[in-house]
């Protein structure tokens, strides 16, 4: 752990272009120890390392749901059920941001539900 803001700074950004998923843990650690601006930054790191995560991810289960085998098509689908719980839990959370009593929150919070929404299928 190095306390310097511009090494730690340095090590966060890092992490985040590399997208290891196991920076993850100790990113989520970090947070306690750190000031607003790093936290924001590990937080937007956390945001880079999922999105690299997810996207071969979602390849991945986009062609196992097309796959010859039902047993594969079956678990892609039970796989892709429990990602989109997790998506479940934050909306619930950004549905009680929505009435944060910082305005830039509350209306940060309406944006992502409303794009949460504008891709929900139907």
């Amino acid at each position: 752990q190095n306390f310097d803001p511009k090494k730690r700074h340095h090590a966060i950004w890092e992490l985040g272009q590399r997208g290891d998923s196991r920076a993850v843990q100790p990113l989520v650690n970090l947070l306690i120890d750190s000031d607003s601006k790093q936290q924001s930054l590990i937080l937007a790191t956390l945001s880079e390392i999922g999105t690299k995560t997810l996207k071969p991810m979602n390849r991945a289960l986009a062609m196992s749901i097309q796959n010859d085998n039902a047993e594969v098509r079956k678990n892609a689908i039970r796989d892709l059920t429990r990602i989109y719980e997790l998506v479940i839990q934050t909306t619930s959370l950004l549905q009680q941001a929505e009435y944060d009593p910082d305005p830039e929150v509350e209306k940060t919070a309406k944006w992502a539900l409303e794009q949460l929404n504008r891709i929900r299928p139907r």
